[in-house]
């Protein structure tokens, strides 16, 4: 049971860190389209970035937490567990995509 919340807080992370990308190429298309007196970028889109910046931080901790209960239900502290790995943690074992 906790491995398959873990696969879907991985899964969320996921989704998520897509979004912020696409929010910065879009920020990065509308500040190179806007005249240097006003930005293009809506006050939204900014915010939106922002809180998937917190967002991602609280499926992280989520993340970490999980990948604790699933070694402690199994009873194994050495196990790695990928589908439990926070995406920040995949990213530093794995080649980006």
């Amino acid at each position: 049971m906790l491995s398959g919340a873990a696969e879907h807080v991985g899964d969320a992370y996921r989704q998520a860190d897509l979004a912020r990308a696409r929010i910065a190429d879009a920020v990065a298309v509308l500040d190179g389209l806007g005249r240097r007196s006003e930005s293009l970028v809506p006050v939204e889109l900014r915010h939106a970035a922002e809180e998937l910046e917190r967002g991602l931080g609280l499926i992280s901790g989520t993340a970490a937490v999980l990948r604790e209960a699933v070694l402690e239900e199994r009873g194994d502290t050495i196990a790695t567990l990928d589908e439990t790995a926070s995406p920040a943690e995949e990213r530093g074992r794995r080649p980006p995509q």
